[in-house]
């Protein structure tokens, strides 16, 4: 783990800035961050072979009419998206909740250090508390790091005078205005400041 500290030249990468923000893992409001898929794929052949002594292009569960299909759904196991017919759904979520809110922080212009704080707080969150789009959860996260971290007009108090990356990515993500504003402050509440710097996420808005 890098020994730099926030804002230090020398550059960091996301993964640095995440580790060093939460110490030691990523969070997630499920528990689920990581799937180790060495031989974690169970298809069950051995259990019932007459299941699977079918010609390989017959009609069965594991037919598509594509190739691309065939694939997709190949990837799927091997990165742990998939098991059989059964979907890992807390690890799809984690990472479509991940890969949405790194895009609205680079939207935004994040510096590294904030874009890992922004994905630590968004991962943490559980978003069905929020009864809002996660799209807009995510531009709010941006928006809550920007104002605690920065000069950047952000807060709702500033909304006819945003900054000018923020209200374009506000635009993109179609967020809407009054919602935006409800999830701005549900963050700062889903915040548990311990001593300074020193914060966790709660899950729970409402804990």
């Amino acid at each position: 783990m890098s020994t730099k500290s926030p804002g230090e030249s020398g550059g960091w990468t996301v993964s640095e800035a995440i580790e060093y923000l939460d110490g030691r893992e990523k969070v997630s409001a499920s528990g689920l961050t990581n799937c180790d898929t060495k031989h974690h794929t169970f298809i069950g052949w051995q259990e019932n072979k007459s299941k699977w002594d079918v010609p390989f292009l017959s009609r069965t569960d594991w037919y598509y009419e594509t190739k691309l299909d065939l694939y997709k759904h190949i990837d799927r196991h091997n990165a742990g998206l998939q098991n059989g017919t059964w979907a890992n759904t807390n690890y799809e979520t984690y990472w479509l909740n991940y890969n949405l809110i790194e895009n609205a922080a680079d939207r935004i212009g994040l510096t590294l250090f904030e874009k890992g704080k922004a994905i630590r707080i968004f991962t943490g969150l559980d978003l069905d508390e929020f009864g809002l789009r996660a799209s807009e959860v995510a531009v709010a996260v941006c928006g809550w790091v920007l104002y605690e971290e920065t000069e950047r007009k952000t807060h709702p108090n500033a909304r006819n005078n945003y900054d000018r990356l923020y209200q374009e990515t506000i635009e993109a993500f179609d967020c809407r205005p009054n919602m935006l504003n409800k999830a701005f402050h549900r963050v700062g509440m889903a915040i548990s400041w311990v001593e300074g710097p020193n914060w966790q996420v709660r899950a729970s808005v409402f804990s």
